[in-house]
């Protein structure tokens, strides 16, 4: 949770403190795409956001990554924030996206 919650602090330059942790399994043609926990951030002292959505992938064998999207519109819940993640950021593979291993 402080690696996630650092990322937030650090990214989006303001305060962050965990609210909750929810579940989200996306699916794209009837087969798992995304299958992880969002952590949700309430943010003090954001200019234009009082939520942050964050989760983390491995981006190889030995390397996670946090990813940290903000609550603003088009990004209105955990599961937007990961779908607008996928949708920017396809695996390079074509293959599945990694679940939150955090």
């Amino acid at each position: 949770m402080n690696f996630l919650r650092d990322a937030v602090r650090k990214t989006h330059g303001c305060e962050a403190k965990h609210v909750r942790s929810v579940p989200v399994k996306i699916r794209f043609q009837g087969n798992a795409v995304w299958d992880g926990v969002v952590e949700i951030f309430e943010l003090g002292g954001h200019p234009k956001a009082s939520k942050c959505y964050a989760w983390g992938v491995i981006d190889d064998p030995d390397s996670l990554k946090a990813v940290t999207m903000l609550h603003m519109s088009p990004i209105t819940s955990a599961k937007s924030a990961v779908r607008a993640h996928f949708a920017a950021n396809p695996p390079a593979d074509g293959t599945k996206g990694n679940n939150n291993p955090a």
